[in-house]
């Protein structure tokens, strides 16, 4: 694939004009530089932007600068750009040392392993070496922070102020300031001298950055390895050990160093941060079983390890291997900051690479992800309940507990009382117990504990087991409140509590879900479909691959074959759905649509695979094709019930909901993709 930069010149002619003037030296242009490959435009602005090629906003192209040709996926990259995104962010923009031409010369290493045109990357140096480029210095690190160009940090030590928590600057800020020094109202057309949306030179002069800054060699010098509190970066000098570390780390980077070499006292302190970096920050979404420490670092001293560094033909230091499952990977000499960052980064994405699913823009899961579960909370008649209930104990021969039934929440012993009465009560008449326990679990988490763990008789597991055994007797306000409680046993606080708790009853728990999401009853639709919706939002949360860093560890032996079940039960629903057409229900369709794309999300293919199987696919097109014919419906009556306010706002709730089912329906059909 081809790798391009574009060249901008924010200025418009007006620094090759006037900088011979103002700076004492010719200028040619306030450079703005982006990457363009895999048919897009890649730049450093408001955090990493991207555009059509041609059509940002920065003005007519001046150049476009071959780069070369890059080997590597379209998905690897994006993956390294989509992790960039927390380095690369607006309020770390400097318009002399971090702006979009490190941030060109970073990718274009990634890409091809060489940086943009130095004339380019050197320009603020260059700028900053004029008196006039001297007289703007503290105006600058006012704006944006200290500068690695200023030479004498003392005398500016009051125009810095510390920046965190402040909003980026604008594009007006400097411009304005600009501007009034120059005394040249005009000049607030040098997007460079300005223009933060373009972020080259000054804003155009962030533009003339050079890479970041690395340490002196007399600096570097005084660093040692072992000051680093965590060793990321371990000394290896025996042939034998760095080969059983190659045989049992599948990433190793590895820095031969000499402690006479001038330039290795300058990079090996940022090979040690770097490796360090990598295994703080690298998480790549949706890989399982990611190393706490996903890379290796090795320093060998060649002085010293002798026959290692003769194994492997060192000639000179530095040298950087990596190596990838035991095997070299490649291979570098030199300091060259750019280049080893860009190898480390080549080589984590590699080894572990982001699951398929990371490329696909999931916004409605997301928002999915990170909403409450659904949970019936609304109070019931419980004077009502009471009496029913305590008529169906008196009629079966039930032991009922005024005390425990008066102060539920307060009296000991009203788990027992509760617990024998879903034990013993005929299946039909549990509906009012149930209730109360419903009502229960959302008030008091440790009533959820208690019948979810702690319930000597498993009362919760009898009443499922009852259900299953007698579909046909238990009646339908039994298999409500069932379903209602269910629904309320998951909460925010702890999604993993229901999942760890019902591991010895999923087959029960299963067959009740399964049972009623094709019920010819609405009710029972809806409250199984709400049910099974929970559980997805719970895997979909504690799944080590969706988020490594906050999976719980209750959830680590979590069974992928139990959501194959419930994803086979699903479509079958979906399809069941799908086949009403027009006469489907939008609130159970959204549920179902979203709880399978939430079991699918960053799961093992095999799921996905079981899921197309099944004709997932097809019963989600023929859904959404039902849904567009009913949106372009209805929105061509709302021009006839323009009298009718109340009429137009149902219909227009009406086709909102429809076009979010749509949508979502469209991101589980990316996802299912993936296997096609």
């Amino acid at each position: 694939m081809k790798v391009q930069v574009f060249l901008y010149d924010l200025s418009q002619g007006m620094a090759r004009a006037m900088s011979q003037s103002l700076a004492g030296r010719q200028i040619d242009g306030i450079w703005h530089t982006s990457v363009v490959v895999y048919g897009r435009e890649f730049a450093f602005g408001q955090g990493i932007e991207e555009f059509v090629p041609g059509r940002a906003p920065h003005g007519p192209i001046v150049e476009r600068i071959d780069m070369g040709v890059t080997g590597i996926p379209e998905d690897v990259f994006m993956e390294y750009l989509d992790n960039m995104r927390s380095v690369w962010t607006a309020d770390k923009y400097h318009v002399l040392d971090n702006n979009c031409n490190n941030f060109s010369d970073e990718v274009c290493q990634f890409l091809v392993g060489r940086g943009i045109p130095s004339h380019i990357t050197s320009l603020p140096a260059d700028f900053m070496n004029t008196p006039f480029g001297q007289s703007l210095l503290p105006m600058i690190e006012g704006m944006f922070g200290p500068s690695r160009h200023n030479s004498n940090p003392q005398l500016n030590q009051t125009a810095a102020p510390q920046r965190s928590g402040q909003p980026p600057v604008s594009a007006g800020d400097l411009m304005s300031a600009l501007s009034g020094l120059a005394g040249m109202p005009g000049m607030s057309g040098l997007g460079g001298l300005g223009g933060m949306n373009g972020m080259g030179g000054m804003n155009g002069m962030a533009g003339m950055a050079g890479a970041p800054s690395m340490p002196s060699a007399s600096a570097a010098s005084t660093t040692s390895r072992a000051d680093h509190p965590i060793a990321h970066v371990k000394p290896c000098t025996g042939l034998a050990e760095f080969r059983s570390l190659l045989a049992t780390h599948r990433a190793v980077a590895v820095d031969f160093t000499s402690a006479t070499c001038g330039p290795c006292r300058v990079i090996s302190p940022e090979f040690d941060r770097l490796i360090t970096e990598a295994n703080e920050t690298f998480r790549p979404l949706g890989v399982q079983n990611l190393p706490t420490a996903p890379i290796l670092g090795l320093s060998v001293e060649v002085g010293i390890a002798r026959e290692l560094a003769a194994a492997y033909k060192i000639a000179a230091t530095p040298t950087f291997m990596f190596f990838l499952d035991g095997k070299q990977f490649h291979e570098f000499r030199g300091a060259d900051r750019s280049e080893l960052k860009s190898s480390i980064d080549l080589l984590l994405f590699t080894a572990y690479p982001a699951h398929p699913h990371a490329k696909f823009s999931l916004s409605s899961l997301a928002d999915l992800r990170d909403s409450e579960p659904v949970r019936f909370v609304q109070s019931s008649n419980l004077d009502a309940i009471f009496n029913k209930l305590k008529t169906f104990a008196t009629e079966g021969k039930v032991a009922w507990d005024d005390a425990a039934a008066q102060r539920l929440l307060v009296v000991a012993g009203w788990q027992t009382f509760l617990s024998n009465l879903l034990v013993q009560l005929p299946v039909n008449q549990l509906f009012p117990v149930l209730d109360i326990v419903r009502l229960l679990v959302t008030q008091d988490p440790a009533a959820c504990v208690f019948f979810l763990s702690q319930d000597p008789a498993h009362s919760l597991v009898a009443v499922m087991d009852k259900i299953v055994q007698n579909a046909e007797t238990a009646g339908k306000p039994t298999r409500l409140m069932l379903l209602r409680l269910g629904c309320n046993l998951f909460t925010k606080a702890d999604p993993s509590v229901p999942l760890a708790r019902l591991a010895d009853a999923r087959t029960l728990f299963t067959s009740v879900v399964v049972d009623h999401l094709l019920s010819p009853e609405l009710q029972l639709r809806q409250a199984s479909a709400l049910l099974v919706f929970n559980v997805a939002w719970s895997v979909t949360l504690l799944r080590p691959a969706a988020d490594p860093a906050t999976a719980a560890a209750a959830f680590a032996d979590f069974d992928e074959g139990w959501a194959s079940e419930l994803v086979a039960a699903i479509c079958n629903a979906i399809d069941a759905e799908a086949s009403l057409g027009a006469n489907g229900d939008d609130d159970i369709a959204l549920r179902l649509v979203s709880a399978l794309g939430l079991l699918l999300a960053f799961a093992p293919t095999s799921i996905a695979e079981l899921a197309q199987v099944v004709g997932a696919g097809e019963h989600l097109q023929t859904m959404t094709a039902h849904r567009n014919a009913a949106i372009k419906t209805l929105n061509g009556s709302l021009a006839a019930m323009a009298d009718n306010k109340d009429g137009v706002a149902a219909a227009r709730k009406t086709i909102e909901k429809k076009k979010w089912l749509v949508k979502t329906a469209k991101e589980v059909t990316d996802l299912l993709s993936v296997v096609q």
